[in-house]
């Protein structure tokens, strides 16, 4: 029932949903600074510690002097911005779709 009646109908608002969150996600500062840690290596464990790029921004701004340090971190808020418009096109886009589906277009 669940995959024949609900599922088509709601599968575009989870899409978007999840696709939504995942760009919220993205754009979190200080829960996602004090839930990850403090460190600045990269490292290939998945639980390892380490900064986000909205977390970068935040934690660094204030020590920021001026000159290339700055205009890095800038570059960092754009390209999130940029990262964040895209993910919430790609979920419009799928929501739309669906609905278009749901009618039967």
């Amino acid at each position: 029932m669940i995959r024949g009646a609900v599922w088509p109908h709601s599968q575009g608002g989870v899409v978007g949903a999840i696709l939504i969150g995942f760009g919220r996600a993205m754009g979190e500062t200080i829960a996602v600074a004090l839930v990850i840690g403090d460190s600045v290596e990269v490292s290939s464990h998945l639980f390892y510690s380490g900064h986000s790029i909205a977390a970068i921004i935040a934690l660094q701004f204030g020590e920021a002097t001026g000159g290339e340090f700055r205009s890095a971190l800038i570059g960092l808020g754009l390209f999130l911005f940029v990262l964040t418009i895209l993910v919430n096109l790609v979920a419009r886009w799928f929501v739309e779709r669906s609905a278009r589906r749901a009618r039967g277009a």
